[in-house]
């Protein structure tokens, strides 16, 4: 790739505390308008230098990608397979993660301790993460004990055990997680959204219960792996200081064994997107003894591969995810008081997606917040995005993108997303250009196409004395036909 990176003379300087706002304020945090506004403090847009790629795919059908980056002795092994969330029967929701999860808990040489040991031996640690369209299986070590992780990481993948005592370590684990889902009012609304707007009949609407919990067995996992854990159609990226030589040849060597499952069905095609909505729909979740209220709205949006994205991205951002330059803030937070924050985000799968907007407010001014959430959300859609918000967004897109790339687990993720989404490398390294080009006139034209400000499903978790002191209706929807559920019934659509 070529190397285009250059600071722009006395903008530089200004490059640099936009970076370092971004930096203090972390992941969608905020820049100060005025920094974002004044002319001499927008940040130039810097070209990513990736390293070089080689790919090759080995006679099994796997895809390997090598990027050598020598800046550390450190390396990066991730593994990559086309099944996620929206891959688990409805009746299993938890079957992909579990499956990916458990390649952690020993092969068919090792037991789980045997093999956590030679990874400490080995200075590596792995890691195992399921997403809504893919899992990865991860390994970081030293660049000079990378061919012996990578072997580990082989015989994880092609020999896993799947044994009984790992599953029941994991369900334990995942018995508390669920408990403390519904312990956590801002986490038990956001579950109540998506099963709304999803369906309870989506894997991404389902919420698993302790009894489907215990129901998993160790030959489900097994029955998913073989279906879905094969060679083609997955990628093994491999990531720092390394020979791509090397690296080429030992791949061959460990991974060449994994072969497709012959009686394996085919993948079956992912379930449709969200459902559509026609007006707004409020849940009231009773969880007596609490003296704010956590509200959730979600509607449907689009997927990541929507020409639309990045100008959607930049108007939800300006409404609630740019920290306090952000309309909701300045307006709910800052001028009523009725909130301490506010958020709205963005969120994106192959199939479909959702916009969302968490808050919180004490139990007496429900009402009044639900009211003003109403008046600046129709506010926002009619009137659009200014051109000082849009300048606050990309300033902050812009000067904290090269931030990504900083680490090698930063390049690993960003490198693995392009990939999964069917990117070029090459827009990744312009992406910044990308968000610079960006037009106010095509994210205001965005808005109105994908944001509706009525078709919102509405969670609200809180004491039920909260309804009595909200008005005759919540965002247009009469109290007596607002659904309310208690928070240890079931998470239905």
């Amino acid at each position: 790739m070529r190397r285009q990176i250059r600071m722009m003379g006395r903008r530089s300087g200004a490059l640099v505390v936009l970076i370092l706002l971004a930096a203090a304020a972390g992941v969608g945090g905020s820049l100060p308008l005025m920094a974002a506004t004044d002319q001499s403090l927008k940040p130039t847009p810097i070209e990513i230098n990736l390293p070089e790629v080689t790919e090759t795919t080995l006679p099994n059908g796997l895809r390997l990608i090598v990027m050598e980056r020598h800046s550390a002795p450190l390396v990066n092994l991730s593994l990559v397979v086309p099944v996620g969330h929206v891959h688990s029967p409805r009746e299993q929701p938890l079957l992909a993660e579990m499956t990916a999860v458990l390649l952690e808990g020993g092969t068919e040489r090792l037991s789980a301790r045997e093999l956590a040991k030679q990874l400490e031996e080995l200075g590596a640690n792995v890691s195992a993460s399921t997403a809504a369209d893919d899992s990865t299986l991860s390994v970081t070590a030293v660049s000079h004990e990378y061919q012996q992780a990578l072997a580990l990481l082989a015989e994880m993948v092609t020999g896993p055990a799947f044994p009984e005592a790992e599953l029941a370590l994991r369900k334990e684990m995942t018995h508390a997680a669920l408990d403390g889902m519904r312990d956590d009012p801002a986490l038990l609304a956001k579950a109540h959204a998506e099963a709304m707007v999803y369906g309870s009949g989506h894997p991404l609407g389902a919420y698993p219960t302790h009894a489907e919990v215990d129901a998993l067995k160790v030959g489900d996992l097994r029955s998913f792996y073989r279906q879905h854990w094969r060679p083609q159609g997955a990628r093994l990226l491999v990531v720092g200081d390394v020979r791509t030589d090397d690296v080429v040849a030992a791949v061959t060597e460990q991974f060449g064994r994994w072969k497709e499952n012959a009686d394996a069905p085919a993948d079956p095609t992912p379930p449709a997107g969200v459902r559509a909505l026609k007006g707004p729909r409020v849940r009231f979740v009773e969880k007596p003894g609490l003296s704010q209220v956590s509200i959730h709205l979600m509607q449907p949006g689009i997927p990541w591969n929507d020409p639309r994205h990045i100008p959607s991205g930049m108007f939800t951002a300006a409404l609630g995810n740019a920290g306090f330059s952000s309309r909701l803030m300045g307006t709910v937070r800052d001028r009523d008081g009725l909130t301490y924050g506010v958020s709205a985000t963005q969120s994106s799968t192959a199939q479909s997606g959702t916009y969302s907007i968490a808050t919180f407010t004490g139990t007496e001014t429900l009402g009044a917040m639900m009211q003003t959430l109403r008046k600046e959300v129709t506010t926002f859609v009619r009137d659009g995005v200014t051109p000082d918000e849009l300048d606050v967004v990309k300033s902050l897109w812009v000067g904290s993108y090269p931030m990504r790339f900083d680490s090698l687990a930063g390049m690993v993720g960003e490198v693995r997303r392009a990939l999964s989404r069917g990117e070029t490398l090459s827009a990744l390294e312009r992406r910044a250009f990308t968000y610079d080009s960006v037009q106010l006139e095509q994210v205001n034209r965005t808005l109105k196409e994908l944001l509706s400000p009525d078709s919102w499903v509405i969670v609200l978790v809180g004491d039920p004395a909260a309804l009595q002191e909200a008005p005759n209706e919540i965002w247009g929807v009469p109290l007596e036909k607002v659904e309310r559920v208690s928070w240890t019934d079931p998470i239905d659509g």
